[in-house]
């Protein structure tokens, strides 16, 4: 771990004392980049959901990470099972714009294509993949506007 950190075993003993520390600091750096991609999320509903739906990490750290914490997630405490919850209801926030069935049919689909995305696994032919994303994200322009709460 220490080696695909990019540090030596002392300095990651150093930093991270336990695992708990560990997977604490994994956690936050999880939920940091959470917070990074909503930063860039649209308010256009539309565009919103063809971001959401074609979000893939944006290098192969971040490709890494997702590994990581999928692995991690077996046999996980619950002090990591709680961060994964959380990371899944900050990225979903945005969703929170769109008619709620709606929402919820966009967050499935992108839940599905991100884990095939992470096992390098599409699940359609591209061209189906894409008829499905502009279908739903012509089905939120239709939308008179953000819902109220």
């Amino acid at each position: 771990m220490a080696e695909q950190a990019g540090v030596s075993k002392g300095g990651l003993i150093y930093h991270f004392p336990s695992k708990a520390a560990l997977l604490a600091g994994f956690g936050q750096r999880v939920l940091d980049r959470i917070d990074e991609a909503i930063g860039r999320a649209p308010s256009d509903p539309s565009e919103l959901v063809r971001w959401y739906l074609t979000y893939e990490p944006s290098d192969a750290a971040e490709d890494q990470l997702w590994r990581s914490l999928i692995a991690a997630m077996h046999g996980a405490d619950e002090g990591l099972q709680a961060v994964v919850h959380e990371a899944c209801q900050r990225y979903a926030r945005p969703l929170e714009i769109l008619e709620p069935s709606l929402a919820n049919y966009v967050r499935l689909v992108g839940d599905g294509l991100f884990f095939h995305a992470l096992l390098r696994t599409p699940p359609f032919p591209e061209a189906e993949m894409k008829r499905i994303v502009t279908e739903l994200s012509e089905r939120a322009g239709h939308e008179t506007g953000p819902r109220v709460r």
